[in-house]
């Protein structure tokens, strides 16, 4: 095999290259036998059959040449192709299928090639070509980054997982600086600028608006200026995560309509809530190996305790924010937009409710709306979301579950639902009581019955007709 020299590059817990570089080729440049690990596992360079490793011997200027190519991506991009919103990574390409399943042969042939150019971005195995590897996805999300095998799917401090890779990136530059073959020195000369190139791209990038669409937006204004990009910075701003988080639901007016009340909202003083959050997060990692519907549900059990509220005492998501001192403005956007919450450093936090929302617009949708944005507010300001969020847009669906289930466990709690079930003559008439004295909608009051203990409980006929409530299209 020829001397090698063995080197671990990166944090095994996290990612890392294990690579023992073959000096006695011809052209050694960046040849050897190489591991990748991912959260501890072994990845690539593995035996099918038992699972130990069997190491990779390959050029890995391969993975170089991609970690250079899609660094602005790696660390930037929030946002799946055609705004899907998916639970982690590994569920893109169905996700994918299933949108076309229906569609024409030429919005599918366009969309795969954009799937592509994405996959080329975020799948390290998309990088060497010429063998077939298992994916390794990498996808930010706030301040953590998703690293999804076949097998597993995790998040890691986004800091960490970049360290890691230039950690990698670096080992491998280290070989190929001073080769006379050209196309190795072009790939480390694409590494070294890697920071240049994203902060030449990162407004398109994290505001998620293609260059037409940005110069609309912008006008005359310098980028920076208009987006409040600090320079040489790479931090995300309040008004560069509504842009990517409203996706393709505004039109132009909307999203400059949308931007400038953004703008125009000053930082306040959170101090209680702050505490409040503290606490909170504190609480949800109690709870972290949990389902995202289970964490909600047990963080909104906290909350109504914390506060002193009786599981039959109506809770009032608006006098909460109030007390907390948080605005809450009405702000007229497209009906699939409910509202869309501020908490950055320099705007908010403050939340604005579209009055013409599909659900928003009632008032059993707003009541849940700003309970929904209470969640965010609580656990998701400094990782998941750490600038803003917009319900109805394009946010991560991790996030978007647990404040669901928070939203409705606050608002009407499981066990004050079977209580009122248990003593009301029908099933009817326990549904419009617990609308009636909860201030919710039929279906958030079904849901709660549903999967609380009241469902066990129910006859056929009185389970298939809170079923039926539970999955109606309603907007109430």
């Amino acid at each position: 095999m020829g001397e090698e020299a063995r080197e671990t590059l990166g944090d095994r817990e996290l990612i890392e290259l294990e690579v023992s570089w073959n000096a006695a080729r011809p052209d050694p440049q960046a040849w050897g036998r190489g591991v990748l690990f991912v959260a501890g596992e072994p990845v690539w360079g593995v035996d099918t059959e038992d699972e130990q490793p069997d190491p990779l011997e390959w050029n890995w200027a391969d993975l170089l040449a991609l970690l250079a190519r899609a660094w602005p991506w790696l660390a930037l991009e929030e946002q799946y192709p055609f705004d899907l919103t998916l639970r982690d990574p590994r569920g893109l390409r169905d996700a994918a299928e299933q949108r076309w399943a229906d569609s024409s042969k030429q919005v599918r042939s366009r969309e795969q090639e954009q799937l592509y150019r994405f996959l080329r971005r975020h799948d390290l195995s998309e990088g060497l070509g010429g063998v077939i590897l298992p994916s390794v996805m990498l996808m930010r999300e706030g301040q953590q980054m998703w690293l999804a095998t076949e097998n597993r799917s995790e998040r890691f401090e986004l800091g960490r997982v970049l360290g890691c890779l230039e950690a990698i990136g670096n080992g491998i530059a280290q070989r190929l600086r001073g080769a006379e073959d050209a196309q190795a020195g072009s790939i480390v000369a694409v590494w070294e600028g890697r920071q240049a190139r994203m902060q030449k791209r990162r407004v398109t990038i994290q505001s998620g608006l293609d260059a037409r669409t940005l110069e609309a937006v912008q006008g005359d204004r310098p980028a920076n200026e208009f987006w409040e990009v600090d320079e040489g910075s790479l931090d995300d701003t309040e008004l560069l995560a509504v842009a990517r988080s409203s996706g393709g639901e505004l039109s132009l007016d909307q999203k400059q309509s949308v931007l400038e009340r953004v703008r125009a909202s000053t930082r306040s003083d959170a101090g209680e809530l702050d505490a409040l959050s503290r606490e909170a997060r504190g609480q949800l990692a109690n709870w972290s190996t949990r389902e995202d519907f289970k964490q909600g549900h047990e963080l909104a059990v906290w909350l109504r305790e914390r506060l002193g509220l009786a599981t039959d005492e109506r809770a009032e998501p608006h006098d909460l924010l109030q007390s907390w001192g948080i605005p809450v403005e009405e702000l007229a956007l497209s009906k699939s937009i409910e509202a869309l919450g501020v908490w950055g450093p320099r705007h908010g936090p403050a939340l604005f409710v579209n009055p013409e929302g599909l659900r928003s617009a009632s008032m059993h949708g707003r009541r849940a709306t700003l309970a929904h944005e209470i969640c965010h507010l609580l656990v998701d300001r400094e990782r998941a979301l750490p600038m803003a969020e917009v319900l109805g847009g394009a946010s991560p669906s991790r996030p978007e579950r647990r404040a669901n289930a928070f939203a409705a466990e606050l608002l009407l709690p499981q066990s004050a639902a079977a209580r009122v079930v248990q003593s009301e003559d029908s099933i009817r008439a326990a549904l419009d009581r617990l609308c009636t004295d909860f201030g919710v909608g039929q279906q958030l009051a079904a849901w709660q019955i549903l999967n609380g203990p009241a469902g066990e409980k129910l006859t056929p006929d009185g389970y298939r007709y809170v079923d039926a409530c539970a999955r109606a299209r309603s907007f109430d």
